[in-house]
């Protein structure tokens, strides 16, 4: 059984950053790796907050598949900085049982590594790798039909607020000239996305539904209210292809920049959520993508 990915949203100078992690869950924490020189470790080391979003059974064939979302005080593990474990010591103490647990989840993954042999950088090797902890503060858990369950500030649902009208045209489309072919792919699918929000609990993603076409993508609107969401606001759009257990065949585009809640339907007829759904539009102000071991990030035209 391959276990399914998370996605992690931390809080850039632009709004949020939401990538692929491999990661598990254990002592009402959120346990990943990324390299040391990862972007959103230095963000993270600024902002120690973040988001985790987790599908549970997805992948698996339930009948009704699951989605947790924690959001809460995040710490950066990295041997090569002893004095960072005074932050979490409980986290500090468990973490190489995090690692293992992690690295038997991810048996395919690591296979994938051994194929890709002597391309992998040193930056991705494991002697380059720190722990990304994200302490389990505020957590909601919902399938297709309904929130299931909420912790800590989450459990107080609020009203969306809706941008004027007539201004359906304010976003921008992303530039795809750098982008390659399976960049420009995955822009070009009508289908599952992960969008990152600005809270007051901190940055969080959840699952939403791209449209080509008019360039929008639908949220739960539930989901927005019992977060808090910042909208309009800043946000982010994710989407990646990770089938291949190669690191080198992964690839992926995130989209940042503002966004605005156009309106929402009375029952989502598509996606992951049967409820109704909040339309958003994305003024795209940066492009990041990435293709293998390689990524750039640029501004939008």
């Amino acid at each position: 059984m391959t276990a399914r990915f998370q996605h992690l949203a931390v809080q850039s100078g632009i709004g949020p950053h939401t990538t692929v992690i491999a990661g598990v869950e254990m002592a009402n924490r959120s346990w990943s790796t990324t390299s040391t020189s990862a972007v959103k470790v230095g963000m993270l080391r600024r902002r120690p907050r973040a988001g985790v979003l987790n599908a549970v059974g997805v992948s698996h064939g339930c009948a009704l598949p699951e989605w947790t979302l924690s959001v809460g005080r995040t710490t950066v593990l990295d041997p090569r900085r002893p004095l960072d474990a005074l932050a979490d010591p409980t986290a500090a103490s468990i973490a190489g049982i995090a690692v293992a647990r992690i690295g038997l989840n991810y048996l395919d993954q690591l296979a994938g590594y051994l194929d890709d042999g002597s391309a992998i950088p040193e930056s991705w090797r494991p002697a380059a790798r720190v722990l990304v902890v994200v302490q389990h503060d505020h957590r909601l858990r919902w399938n297709a039909e309904r929130i299931i369950e909420w912790t800590g500030a989450f459990a107080a649902a609020s009203a969306i607020e809706r941008s004027p009208r007539g201004r359906r045209r304010t976003e921008h489309s992303p530039d795809r000239s750098s982008l390659t072919m399976r960049q420009r792919a995955l822009l070009d699918v009508d289908g599952p996305c992960v969008v990152g929000l600005e809270t007051t609990l901190g940055p969080a993603a959840v699952p939403g539904w791209w449209d080509p076409t008019g360039e929008t993508v639908s949220v739960d609107l539930e989901l927005l209210a019992h977060l808090g969401a910042t909208l309009p606001g800043r946000c982010s759009v994710t989407f990646d292809q990770s089938d291949d257990s190669r690191p080198s065949a992964k690839v992926g585009v995130m989209l940042r920049g503002e966004t605005i809640v156009l309106g929402d339907s009375a029952r989502g007829d598509r996606g992951p959520s049967a409820r109704a759904t909040a339309l958003l539009a994305i003024r795209t102000q940066r492009v990041t993508a990435w293709d293998g071991f390689e990524s750039a990030s640029q501004l939008a035209s």
